[in-house]
């Protein structure tokens, strides 16, 4: 469980790279601020079990994917959080 915590903590920074990889705007930490929230919601979510709030933070819920391992890609608010559901059961 550990593991796959990690794997999507993960994902969600490799998300965010296209902001990391480009020259440092004037607001860099702003946005570092951003991503340092996005992960502590990530992880009091996980943490509560929360599949609801946890789907919401993939692109705002709607357009989000969630690519595990050896399963079929999970699209959107209610697969994401479908999915999350099966994994805290």
């Amino acid at each position: 469980m550990k593991y796959f915590s990690s794997l999507v903590s993960a994902a969600l920074l490799a998300a965010t790279n296209f902001l990391v990889g480009q020259a440092a705007p004037a607001n860099s930490d702003r946005l570092a601020e951003e991503i340092r929230d996005l992960c502590e919601k990530y992880s009091v979510a996980y943490g509560a079990k929360d599949a609801s709030t946890i789907a919401s933070l993939f692109f705002g819920g709607r357009y989000g994917v969630m690519m595990p391992p050896n399963a079929p890609a999970a699209v959107g608010r209610e697969a994401i959080k479908s999915r999350y559901q099966s994994f805290f059961a």
